[in-house]
C-alpha cells in the first residue's frame, strides 16, 4: 500500500517505554509527562484523529480543535464525532480521510491500529521514554521503522518532573521508486 496515494497525509503518533509498553489498564503506564502531552498536542492540533474504542474511552473527552473518529465493533456510550463500525482497516482509513474536516489524519492508538495502520502512514511521531514501566500492552514497530522509514528529526529532553530522558522522533517513510522497465 502506497500511503502517498491517500487524499490527505496520514501519520501515527505514539509513545513507548524501554519495554515497548504503551498501556496499562487502559492508561499510559507512566502517567502524564507534560512534555509528551505538549508534543502530542502540537502534532495533532487541527487534525482528525483515528483511534480504537479503548483509546477513545481513555481520553478525558473530545480534544479541542480535533475531529475524533473511532473504529469499533459496537456503538459507544460516550460518542465521538464519528464512529466507523465493522469495516476493513483500509476502508476505514479511506472513510476517515473522506470525513476529515482537517487536512491531516493521525492514528493515535491502540495496539491494533498501530500494527495495522503502519502500512498506511507516511510519518510516525514516536516518543521513546528511557525508563521501563509496568505495562500490559506492547507495540514494537522497530523492524518496520528501520526498514521502511528514515529518521528526519530527533529531539532529546529530560522531563522536568522526574529527570527521565525522552526522545521525540519523527520518522518519514522512504518513497519507493518503481523501475519503469519492471512491469
Amino acid at each position: 500500500m502506497n500511503p502517498y496515494l491517500f487524499p490527505i497525509p496520514i501519520s501515527m503518533i505514539l509513545a513507548v517505554d524501554n519495554g515497548n509498553n504503551i498501556g496499562k489498564n487502559n492508561r499510559l503506564p507512566w502517567g502524564h509527562f507534560p512534555e509528551d502531552m505538549r508534543w502530542f498536542q502540537e502534532k495533532t492540533i487541527n487534525s482528525t484523529m483515528l483511534m480504537g474504542s479503548n483509546t477513545w474511552k481513555s481520553l478525558p473527552g473530545k480534544l479541542k480543535n480535533r475531529h475524533h473518529i473511532v473504529l469499533s465493533s459496537k456503538l459507544l456510550d460516550k460518542l465521538p464525532d464519528t464512529t466507523l463500525l465493522n469495516r476493513s482497516f483500509e476502508d476505514s482509513i479511506r472513510r476517515a480521510c473522506a470525513l476529515s474536516p482537517y487536512p491531516k489524519l493521525f492514528i493515535i492508538g491502540g495496539k491494533r491500529l498501530f500494527e495495522e495502520g503502519i502500512q498506511f502512514v507516511s510519518r510516525v511521531y514516536l516518543t521513546r521514554i528511557n525508563h521501563l514501566y509496568d505495562g500490559d500492552v506492547k507495540v514494537n514497530l522497530d523492524e518496520i521503522l528501520s526498514r521502511e522509514f528514515y529518521i528526519n528529526n530527533i529531539d532529546t529532553i529530560l522531563s522536568k518532573n522526574n529527570n527521565i530522558e525522552m526522545k521525540f522522533y519523527e520518522y518519514v517513510r522512504i518513497k519507493k521508486v518503481e523501475n519503469p522497465g519492471s512491469h
